[in-house]
């Protein structure tokens, strides 16, 4: 399963909303209720936390597609409720909160959702991979931001099953360099671990080096995507050709990464890199 938004964004609405123990006006149990209903679970009952930390916790450590539709419910009762109360600065934050949700739904659209629910019903296969590859091709032609958006979630998911296969424990929220390093380390084809004098230790030392430093890109793009921190691109003029750039770049390290995984376990192929 995905972990959740980025840090940034989780600091953008709780910065908004989250006031001490309050959110956005909510009482104890219309939050409890709204939880259970968006999340599947009473928030403040299972974390033992007051609102705004729950808060906090779901949407740094649950699925976007599970948080964006909650964040979406409580945007609706701060500007409905709430907004009128503020300040200007606070109502000027909040449109930003706005926009970004919006942005965010377009990068996490529905077919993503139903990615990560097939992910959940299916786990991660080679099938799962290949049926990931179609529906991102699909979203080129309407939607690159959301092809974007899904190449960097699909290559996540990627690291995490190779890690809880391999017997790694990682944070639900570690970050994406985070979890490429530690696959790299678990796979034994970390930089630092192809070290020896054979030709072969040191061409794939150069690959896999640059292949870090091509998904560090993937991830920088995928987050600027609509530029809610510091806008570079907006999600109506994207060009396909980045979106193709980003599913390229992201097929590339899962299909290899997958491969040597795969060699590595009991029975697989090979025990080299």
């Amino acid at each position: 399963m995905s972990g959740g938004l980025e840090t940034l964004d989780v600091r953008l609405f709780t910065h908004l909303l989250c006031a001490g123990e309050y959110v956005a006006g909510f009482t104890t149990d219309d939050f409890e209720l709204l939880t259970q209903e968006k999340i599947g679970f009473p928030a403040m009952k299972t974390y033992d936390l007051p609102k705004g930390k729950a808060l906090t916790k779901l949407l740094e450590e649950e699925p976007p597609a599970k948080t964006i539709p909650l964040l979406e419910s409580i945007m609706y009762v701060w500007e409905t409720e709430v907004a009128q109360t503020l300040n200007k600065e606070t109502r000027d934050r909040g449109k930003r909160c706005l926009e970004r949700l919006a942005e965010l739904k377009s990068i996490y659209s529905q077919a993503t959702y139903q990615a990560l629910d097939r992910l959940g019903q299916q786990g991660f296969t080679s099938e799962y991979i290949e049926s990931q590859r179609k529906t991102m091709e699909a979203n080129l032609e309407h939607n690159p931001s959301a092809a974007i958006g899904q190449a960097k979630e699909l290559l996540e998911s990627c690291y995490k099953t190779i890690l809880a296969e391999r017997g790694a424990v990682v944070p639900a929220n570690a970050s994406m360099p985070k979890l490429a390093a530690e696959t790299l380390e678990s796979l034994g084809i970390a930089p630092r671990m192809l070290n020896g004098p054979s030709p072969q230790d040191q061409y794939i030392r150069k690959i896999v080096s640059q292949m870090q430093g091509m998904i560090d890109g993937l991830v920088e793009m995928r987050n600027k995507v609509g530029g809610g921190h510091g806008k570079v691109m907006n999600t109506s003029t994207i060009p396909k050709r980045y979106g193709l750039l980003a599913i390229n770049a992201s097929l590339t390290a899962i299909e290899f990464l997958w491969a040597d995984h795969q060699a590595k376990l009991p029975g697989g192929a090979t025990q080299q890199p």
